[in-house]
Protein backbone atom coordinates (compact mmCIF):
# COMPACT_ATOMS: atom_id res chain seq x y z
CA UNK A 1 0.00 0.00 0.00
CA UNK A 2 2.83 2.26 0.81
CA UNK A 3 5.81 3.54 -1.53
CA UNK A 4 9.09 2.14 -0.97
CA UNK A 5 10.13 6.33 -1.74
CA UNK A 6 8.13 7.19 1.27
CA UNK A 7 8.36 10.92 1.27
CA UNK A 8 6.20 10.29 -1.71
CA UNK A 9 3.89 8.56 0.58
CA UNK A 10 0.51 11.22 0.96
CA UNK A 11 0.32 11.49 4.74
CA UNK A 12 4.66 12.29 4.78
CA UNK A 13 3.76 15.61 1.99
CA UNK A 14 0.33 16.04 4.09
CA UNK A 15 2.47 16.27 7.96
CA UNK A 16 5.32 17.75 6.12
CA UNK A 17 3.37 21.13 5.80
CA UNK A 18 3.70 21.49 9.55
CA UNK A 19 6.55 23.83 10.33
CA UNK A 20 9.29 21.75 12.25
CA UNK A 21 10.04 24.35 15.09
CA UNK A 22 11.05 23.07 18.66
CA UNK A 23 8.94 25.55 20.43
CA UNK A 24 5.83 24.02 18.14
CA UNK A 25 4.92 20.76 18.93
CA UNK A 26 3.16 18.14 16.54
CA UNK A 27 1.38 15.26 19.17
CA UNK A 28 0.44 12.45 17.64
CA UNK A 29 -1.81 9.51 19.04
CA UNK A 30 -1.32 6.13 17.48
CA UNK A 31 -3.86 3.06 18.28
CA UNK A 32 -2.66 -0.01 16.92
CA UNK A 33 0.94 0.75 16.42
CA UNK A 34 2.02 -2.59 16.14
CA UNK A 35 5.96 -2.80 15.44
CA UNK A 36 5.77 1.03 14.97
CA UNK A 37 7.45 0.74 11.29
CA UNK A 38 6.69 -2.25 9.30
CA UNK A 39 4.01 -0.89 7.09
CA UNK A 40 3.49 2.07 9.00
CA UNK A 41 2.26 5.11 7.31
CA UNK A 42 3.37 7.36 9.74
CA UNK A 43 7.36 5.86 10.78
CA UNK A 44 9.36 8.00 8.44
CA UNK A 45 7.67 11.33 9.26
CA UNK A 46 7.89 10.62 12.83
CA UNK A 47 11.62 9.99 12.46
CA UNK A 48 12.46 12.65 10.41
CA UNK A 49 10.90 14.96 12.72
CA UNK A 50 11.91 14.08 16.07
CA UNK A 51 12.40 17.25 17.48
CA UNK A 52 9.20 18.69 16.78
CA UNK A 53 6.84 15.59 17.44
CA UNK A 54 5.26 14.23 20.19
CA UNK A 55 4.37 10.70 20.11
CA UNK A 56 1.50 8.00 22.00
CA UNK A 57 2.06 4.27 21.11
CA UNK A 58 -0.60 2.34 22.30
CA UNK A 59 -0.58 -1.77 21.34
CA UNK A 60 -1.73 -4.86 23.16
CA UNK A 61 0.31 -7.72 21.58
CA UNK A 62 3.52 -7.91 24.25
CA UNK A 63 5.70 -9.25 21.04
CA UNK A 64 4.93 -6.01 18.76
CA UNK A 65 5.91 -4.32 21.91
CA UNK A 66 9.22 -5.48 21.90
CA UNK A 67 10.12 -3.93 18.66
CA UNK A 68 7.60 -1.14 18.90
CA UNK A 69 10.00 -0.09 21.93
CA UNK A 70 13.33 -0.74 19.50
CA UNK A 71 11.65 1.37 17.25
CA UNK A 72 11.33 3.87 19.01
CA UNK A 73 14.24 4.30 21.02
CA UNK A 74 15.80 7.03 19.93
CA UNK A 75 12.85 9.13 20.07
CA UNK A 76 12.97 12.04 22.31
CA UNK A 77 9.03 12.33 23.11
CA UNK A 78 7.43 9.03 23.08
CA UNK A 79 4.97 7.06 25.72
CA UNK A 80 3.76 3.65 24.67
CA UNK A 81 0.69 2.12 26.89
CA UNK A 82 -0.37 -2.19 26.47
CA UNK A 83 -3.69 -1.96 25.93
CA UNK A 84 -6.69 -0.62 23.67
CA UNK A 85 -9.04 2.09 22.98
CA UNK A 86 -12.38 1.29 23.41
CA UNK A 87 -14.92 1.01 26.66
CA UNK A 88 -13.81 0.17 30.20
CA UNK A 89 -14.21 -3.26 29.64
CA UNK A 90 -12.10 -6.79 28.71
CA UNK A 91 -11.97 -7.53 24.88
CA UNK A 92 -11.34 -10.76 22.94
CA UNK A 93 -8.44 -10.36 19.62
CA UNK A 94 -8.23 -12.87 17.70
CA UNK A 95 -4.49 -13.76 16.35
CA UNK A 96 -1.89 -16.29 14.78
CA UNK A 97 -0.05 -18.17 17.67
CA UNK A 98 3.24 -16.69 17.62
CA UNK A 99 5.17 -20.14 16.80
CA UNK A 100 3.58 -19.85 13.45
CA UNK A 101 4.76 -16.10 12.81
CA UNK A 102 7.73 -16.90 11.16
CA UNK A 103 5.75 -19.20 8.31
CA UNK A 104 3.23 -16.60 7.50
CA UNK A 105 3.67 -15.10 3.75
CA UNK A 106 1.71 -12.03 4.66
CA UNK A 107 3.31 -8.68 5.40
CA UNK A 108 3.66 -9.21 9.37
CA UNK A 109 1.60 -12.17 11.44
CA UNK A 110 1.16 -9.99 14.17
CA UNK A 111 -0.33 -7.18 12.20
CA UNK A 112 -3.63 -9.15 11.53
CA UNK A 113 -4.70 -9.05 14.88
CA UNK A 114 -8.19 -8.61 15.47
CA UNK A 115 -11.42 -8.64 16.96
CA UNK A 116 -13.05 -10.20 13.96
CA UNK A 117 -12.23 -13.88 14.38
CA UNK A 118 -13.73 -14.59 11.13
CA UNK A 119 -11.24 -12.13 9.46
CA UNK A 120 -8.10 -13.73 11.11
CA UNK A 121 -9.21 -17.36 9.98
CA UNK A 122 -9.51 -15.88 6.59
CA UNK A 123 -6.14 -14.73 6.38
CA UNK A 124 -4.15 -17.59 8.09
CA UNK A 125 -6.11 -19.62 5.03
CA UNK A 126 -4.71 -17.47 2.69
CA UNK A 127 -1.05 -16.75 4.03
CA UNK A 128 -0.04 -19.66 6.26
CA UNK A 129 -2.06 -22.96 5.16
CA UNK A 130 -0.27 -25.53 2.94
CA UNK A 131 -3.06 -27.48 2.12
CA UNK A 132 -6.79 -26.94 2.35
CA UNK A 133 -7.46 -30.17 4.09
CA UNK A 134 -5.21 -28.29 7.29
CA UNK A 135 -7.35 -26.81 10.03
CA UNK A 136 -6.86 -23.07 10.53
CA UNK A 137 -8.12 -23.23 14.10
CA UNK A 138 -5.19 -24.98 15.17
CA UNK A 139 -2.86 -21.66 14.13
CA UNK A 140 -5.47 -19.49 16.46
CA UNK A 141 -5.62 -18.32 19.46
CA UNK A 142 -7.79 -15.41 21.74
CA UNK A 143 -6.29 -13.44 23.97
CA UNK A 144 -7.98 -10.73 26.64
CA UNK A 145 -7.51 -7.52 26.35
CA UNK A 146 -8.38 -4.32 28.30
CA UNK A 147 -9.87 -1.26 26.35
CA UNK A 148 -10.05 2.08 27.97
CA UNK A 149 -11.63 5.05 26.87
CA UNK A 150 -8.62 7.20 25.12
CA UNK A 151 -9.20 9.85 27.46
CA UNK A 152 -8.32 7.37 30.62
CA UNK A 153 -5.12 6.26 29.07
CA UNK A 154 -4.09 9.95 28.39
CA UNK A 155 -4.82 11.37 31.81
CA UNK A 156 -3.17 8.07 33.00
CA UNK A 157 0.06 8.94 31.45
CA UNK A 158 -0.26 12.76 30.75
CA UNK A 159 0.23 12.75 27.61
CA UNK A 160 0.47 16.13 25.49
CA UNK A 161 -2.35 17.82 24.43
CA UNK A 162 -4.07 19.04 22.22
CA UNK A 163 -3.73 16.17 19.32
CA UNK A 164 -2.95 17.14 15.84
CA UNK A 165 -2.81 13.41 14.49
CA UNK A 166 -4.91 10.58 15.71
CA UNK A 167 -3.47 7.32 13.78
CA UNK A 168 -5.21 4.10 13.89
CA UNK A 169 -4.78 0.75 12.51
CA UNK A 170 -6.64 -2.00 14.31
CA UNK A 171 -8.26 -4.22 11.70
CA UNK A 172 -11.86 -3.52 12.01
CA UNK A 173 -12.14 -1.98 15.25
CA UNK A 174 -11.05 2.06 13.80
CA UNK A 175 -14.85 2.73 14.11
CA UNK A 176 -14.74 2.11 17.82
CA UNK A 177 -11.49 3.68 18.33
CA UNK A 178 -13.19 6.58 17.00
CA UNK A 179 -16.04 6.74 19.10
CA UNK A 180 -14.16 6.34 22.13
CA UNK A 181 -11.70 9.15 21.33
CA UNK A 182 -13.60 11.81 22.97
CA UNK A 183 -13.63 14.19 20.34
CA UNK A 184 -15.63 16.93 21.41
CA UNK A 185 -12.78 17.00 24.36
CA UNK A 186 -9.40 16.37 22.06
CA UNK A 187 -10.24 17.62 18.60
CA UNK A 188 -7.45 16.09 16.46
CA UNK A 189 -6.58 17.85 13.75
CA UNK A 190 -6.21 14.81 11.55
CA UNK A 191 -8.02 10.97 12.00
CA UNK A 192 -6.42 8.89 9.67
CA UNK A 193 -7.94 5.43 9.75
CA UNK A 194 -8.77 2.17 7.76
CA UNK A 195 -11.98 1.53 6.34
CA UNK A 196 -11.71 -1.41 4.51
CA UNK A 197 -12.33 -3.91 7.06
CA UNK A 198 -15.95 -2.21 7.82
CA UNK A 199 -19.53 -3.21 6.48
CA UNK A 200 -21.13 -0.38 4.54
CA UNK A 201 -23.68 0.02 7.31
CA UNK A 202 -20.95 0.63 9.94
CA UNK A 203 -18.95 3.11 7.47
CA UNK A 204 -22.08 5.25 6.67
CA UNK A 205 -22.21 5.61 10.66
CA UNK A 206 -18.80 6.22 10.68
CA UNK A 207 -18.80 9.20 8.37
CA UNK A 208 -22.21 10.68 9.73
CA UNK A 209 -20.78 10.57 13.46
CA UNK A 210 -17.31 12.28 12.14
CA UNK A 211 -19.10 15.07 9.99
CA UNK A 212 -21.17 15.71 12.95
CA UNK A 213 -18.15 16.64 14.87
CA UNK A 214 -17.13 18.92 11.99
CA UNK A 215 -15.14 16.83 10.61
CA UNK A 216 -14.44 16.69 6.26
CA UNK A 217 -13.24 13.35 4.62
CA UNK A 218 -11.51 12.47 2.25
CA UNK A 219 -10.40 8.96 0.56
CA UNK A 220 -7.03 8.39 -0.21
CA UNK A 221 -6.50 4.98 -0.90
CA UNK A 222 -8.55 1.96 -1.55
CA UNK A 223 -8.40 1.23 1.99
CA UNK A 224 -7.71 4.35 3.84
CA UNK A 225 -9.43 7.75 4.73
CA UNK A 226 -8.57 10.75 6.51
CA UNK A 227 -11.06 13.12 8.29
CA UNK A 228 -10.04 16.84 8.73
CA UNK A 229 -11.01 19.39 11.32
CA UNK A 230 -8.49 21.73 10.38
CA UNK A 231 -9.55 23.34 6.70
CA UNK A 232 -5.66 23.82 6.40
CA UNK A 233 -4.72 20.40 5.89
CA UNK A 234 -8.24 19.69 4.38
CA UNK A 235 -7.52 22.01 1.63
CA UNK A 236 -3.36 20.82 1.54
CA UNK A 237 -4.42 16.99 1.36
CA UNK A 238 -6.72 18.04 -2.01
CA UNK A 239 -3.96 19.43 -3.84
CA UNK A 240 -1.43 16.23 -3.00
CA UNK A 241 -3.23 13.66 -4.87
CA UNK A 242 -6.59 12.28 -6.63
CA UNK A 243 -8.65 11.37 -3.87
CA UNK A 244 -12.22 11.04 -3.54
CA UNK A 245 -13.86 13.73 -0.89
CA UNK A 246 -17.48 13.54 1.11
Amino acid sequence: MFTHDYTNNFLYKLLSIFPKEPTNTFNIVQIGANDGKTNDPIYHWVMDSLDSTSILLIEPQSDALKLLKLNYSNHPSCMIFQGAVGENELISLFRIKEQFHSNYRGIIANGITSSNRDYVLKKIKKNLLRSENQNPELYLEEIKIRSLPLKSIIDKLEFFKPIHLLQIDTEGHDDICIYNSNLDEFKPKIINYEFIHLSSERLKKLHFYLQDKGYKIIRWTSEDECAFLDANYYNQALNISKIQYY
